[in-house]
């Protein structure tokens, strides 16, 4: 149930008011996630989000690959937490609660996510939309903002 927990909190924002220990347990993550972490990381992202409906169809994946994804994220997890950052974690656990590993799961997965997106394949994608927008629109906006 806790470590469900942690794994959503890497889906949903939460308050940056991470204590000075939570934030070292942030860095100790950051620090000792591999690129194939962060990968696995973005994997399993992905791989929840696509288990919402409004997303049916996008994305056809098995039962056994997302026992194989789940399964990644839980060696992964639980290497960083119990071996890796185990000082870094009883630490901020101590000080800041349980929100402590969501937080510092959250600048994981941000950074993780961040990373995947800076791929250049992934901007050109993420820029495609703006070929829909409404220029004349946008330049009306525009002209208002820069009105005194």
């Amino acid at each position: 149930m806790f470590a469900a927990a942690v794994g959503l909190s890497a889906l949903c924002p939460v308050a940056a008011n991470a204590g000075p220990d939570a934030e070292k347990l942030s860095r100790c993550l950051v620090d000792n996630a591999s690129p194939k972490d962060q990968a696995a990381l973005v994997r399993w992202m992905f791989l929840a989000m696509s288990a919402n409906p409004s997303l049916e169809g996008l994305a056809k994946v098995t039962p056994e690959q997302r026992d194989a994804y789940n399964k990644a994220m839980a060696a992964t997890f639980e290497r960083l937490v119990l071996q890796d950052c185990r000082a870094e974690y009883v630490t901020a656990a101590r000080t800041d609660g349980p929100a402590a590993l969501r937080e510092a799961f959250q600048v994981m997965g941000e950074r993780a996510a961040a990373q995947l997106m800076s791929d250049p394949q992934a901007t050109k994608e993420i820029e495609r939309f703006a070929a829909f927008l409404d220029e004349a629109k946008w330049t009306a906006l525009a002209a208002e903002v820069g009105k005194d």
